[in-house]
Parts: C-alpha cells; structure tokens; sequence
C-alpha cells in the first residue's frame, strides 16, 4: 500500500476532475516571470506553461475530525517548471480559486499569487466544461472543455509526462523570503485527453492530460532562505 513519504502532513485534500493543459513557450517570454536564483527549466529547447483546473474536495487539516472538512472549492493554477539546488520543482505564475476568503487569506499572509475568480464547472456525460472569469487585475477569462481518451498511461513510462507531472516541490517568493511547499501522492496515471480551449485567440493546441482523482496530502510551507535584489 502506497504511504506519503514523508511523516505529519499537514493537510489533505482529494482533486477531482483534473485537466493539464501544456504549451512548449520560448524561454526568452517566460524567464523574466521566473525571479533567481530559481533556474528556469527547458525540455526539447522550450520552457512549458501549464494550466491546471481541478475541483477542491474532502481538505481536512491535521487533527480534524474525520467528519469535517472545509467546503469544496474550484481552483486553476498556471505554472512553469524549476530547479532549485538540482530539484526538479514547480513554480506557480499564477493561481484563480473560487473562494475569496481563503484566496485573501494566503495573498495576505503568505504573498502566495492566488486570486478570487469566478469558476464554474459542468459535466454532460464523459465531456467536462470549465469556465473562469476575473474582471479585476490581473485579469483572466478562460473557457475549457474535454473529454478523455481511452489512452491511460503511468506519467513516468513517458519522458515529456515524467518532466512534466512528477514533480513533488513547489517555490514562491514571500516578500524577500524564498519558501517551498511540499505535496504527495501517488505515482501520477493519467488519461489523454482531447480539449478546446477558449477564447479564439488561443491558437495553440495543448498536450492535455486528465486525471478524475488524486488524494494528495501537503506539508508545512519552509523558508529556506532569502531574495537579494541587486
């Protein structure tokens, strides 16, 4: 039986109804966006963007009672990829969610990138919609459908998934502070998918992937050390 590596997480949370948009960008548009001394991660000669949205369920904190958990929510996250000390690591350009307490809460004290935004989300039949909308900057509206293929997969019998998905660590500045976060779960087995994405002025066609759950558990966010501006 699977375990998290790691001992006291200290939350978790099931994502359901995920879908990973990914777009090989020019790493000249993405490196600015990414401060040092994080190293900016190519594959195939391209830094890659991907944008994640999933559904928020069953997040108890450690310690709370197993018939309370807090109420589910929508998320989207855009991210590119890292190294920090030769760890392979995610970092977050941006994250929209649904509930505007919980995203003032972690902008407020942690300066974590995360936004209110208006989500919704359909299902009709094995077709999936999302649909974001923020008016207020940075703003944001973005329309998504996808259905599964019959292609499952292990994300690391394939080089680009492998790059791509299993990453365990994540890295955010906080003022001058760098700090990682951690998360775990199982070994990432995924679907590909056949998506639309909207508005028009997305031309690109994405390399998407779905997965309909994953029980994740997070640790303790870590400053490990500080920014030096010039």
């Amino acid at each position: 039986m699977w375990k998290p590596l790691f001992q006291n997480p200290i939350a978790s949370q099931q994502w359901k109804n995920m879908c990973f948009l990914h777009w090989p960008v020019p790493y000249d548009i993405i490196r600015p966006q990414v401060p040092s001394p994080f190293k900016l991660e190519t594959y195939n000669g391209y830094a890659w963007v991907t944008i994640v949205f999933f559904c928020v369920q069953h997040t108890k904190l450690r310690g709370m009672s197993k018939k309370l958990h807090y109420p589910p929510f929508l998320q989207m996250n855009i991210r590119t990829y890292i190294q920090f000390y030769e760890e392979p690591s995610v970092y977050f350009l941006s994250i929209k969610t649904d509930r505007k307490l919980a995203a003032w809460f972690v902008r407020t004290f942690f300066r974590f990138p995360i936004y209110p935004a208006s989500i919704h989300q359909q299902q009709l039949t094995n077709k999936h919609f999302y649909e974001i909308k923020r008016e207020a900057k940075p703003s944001c509206h973005l329309a998504l459908g996808f259905y599964p293929t019959d292609d499952t997969f292990d994300a690391a019998d394939r080089p680009l998934s492998k790059w791509l998905m299993e990453r365990y660590a994540f890295y955010f500045r906080s003022e001058k502070k760098i700090v990682k976060g951690r998360v775990r779960h199982e070994p990432w087995r995924m679907q590909t998918a056949n998506a639309e994405v909207g508005p028009s002025d997305i031309t690109t066609a994405p390399i998407a992937f779905t997965v309909p759950n994953k029980q994740a558990y997070l640790y303790p966010l870590q400053t490990i050390g500080l920014f030096s501006d010039g």
